[in-house]
């Protein structure tokens, strides 16, 4: 009987170098209660970024302005 040895290939890697995407943080909370008001604080102080205030019916204009990137 013989034995066969297998034989040990070490492939070339290649390096690429990607670049990340830059990521804004953004929150757009209600403004007319505590809870709308205390979570845009928690979201600000534990992620940084921008914190929008808004009512009710501006929501829609500010998810509009945010969805066409105008900010």
């Amino acid at each position: 009987m013989s034995i066969k040895s297998k034989k040990s290939s070490i492939g070339k890697r290649s390096s690429k170098t990607i670049k990340s995407k830059r990521t804004k943080t953004l929150c757009i909370s209600h403004m007319e209660d505590a809870d709308g008001i205390s979570s845009a604080a928690l979201i600000k102080q534990a992620f940084g970024g921008e914190t929008t205030l808004v009512d009710y019916p501006g929501m829609t204009d500010v998810l509009e302005t945010l969805r066409n990137d105008e900010n």
